[in-house]
């Protein structure tokens, strides 16, 4: 496996400022047949034509539940963290994500991950996986450049509501755009940024639904505010 380390942004292995960082080439393409492989059963279950994913609502639901039985590769667990500066570090806030086409009623506004795990800390990031290929039409995630604190922006809770599911609980900070960068990037890519990165979702344009894994790295410290149930992976 070839490994590129350096950043697609700044093309070094990390930005200057350390709020995000895009990876090439890191995931084998056997692991992400591994994860698109438990989703695919999940859809042929509920679908007599898994020809394309038609998860939706509750299905949706039990698909996300797959992410946390992920296996965290030492691939994985590296960058982040050389990316959190602490080789102590933990995983939760596992999440899979399926954008279907023209599908705008899941996407948020600008938001920032840290205002879901408070009581975890600011100093963690978030490794953004595409299990499928990504273009312009099948859309991306937006990332803010620049160094961000839990001072100069402000969040705001709402309640959200999807077909076929009960309304959440979301976040969304007071970002107004302006300088960012749009992660194109490919199978066997990760994107890392900061907890406290304003970032959002895409639409997705394409024909074919886009599929990607999140997981949240905090770093353990004597300051860690975590019980057993926020552990999912001690890594």
């Amino acid at each position: 496996m070839a490994i590129d380390p350096g950043c697609m942004v700044c093309k070094t292995r990390w930005n200057c400022s350390m709020t995000h960082a895009i990876i090439q080439n890191v995931i084998p393409e056997s692991v992400i047949q591994e994860y698109l492989k438990n989703i695919w059963e999940v859809n042929r279950y509920f679908n007599d034509s898994p020809t394309e994913f038609t998860l939706a609502g509750k299905t949706y639901d039990i698909a996300n539940t797959l992410a946390d039985k992920y296996r965290v590769h030492d691939f994985v667990v590296g960058p982040a963290q050389e990316f959190v500066g602490s080789e102590r570090i933990f995983a939760s806030g596992w999440q899979l994500r399926l954008d279907r086409p023209s599908n705008a009623s899941e996407l948020l506004e600008w938001h920032r991950d840290y205002d879901y795990f408070q009581k975890l800390g600011p100093r963690g990031c978030v490794a953004w996986i595409p299990l499928t290929q990504l273009s312009e039409e099948s859309g991306g995630i937006e990332v803010a450049n620049g160094s961000f604190t839990l001072e100069n922006l402000t969040s705001e809770k709402k309640i959200k509501s999807w077909e076929g599911r009960k309304p959440h609980q979301v976040w969304e900070c007071n970002y107004q755009g302006g300088d960012t960068i749009t992660a194109m990037c490919n199978p066997g890519d990760i994107v890392f940024f900061d907890l406290l990165t304003p970032h959002r979702s895409l639409l997705n344009r394409s024909s074919k639904t886009r599929t990607t894994l999140q997981i949240r790295f905090f770093a353990w410290d004597e300051n860690t505010n975590a019980t057993r149930s926020d552990i999912e992976k001690m890594v």
